[in-house]
């Protein structure tokens, strides 16, 4: 009897670990996923805003 219930214990054990390392990976994935995307459109945004910028302010300063 202690046999058995000391291997349901490390299985479950076992199955807990697994179960919170995949989640863990899950997260980190998802992390990254948010991360790029996040990334993504900032940089685009921060891109398009700095070309506006530095197109309308550098043509009027050569222009004038």
């Amino acid at each position: 009897m202690p046999g058995s219930l000391f291997r349901d214990r490390s299985a479950i054990i076992c199955s807990i670990a697994i179960f919170r390392h995949g989640l863990r990976l899950v997260a980190v994935a998802f992390g990254r996923l948010i991360m790029f995307g996040v990334g993504m459109v900032a940089g685009r945004v921060i891109f398009r805003n700095v070309r506006e910028v530095c197109g309308t302010s550098g043509y009027r300063r050569t222009s004038s």
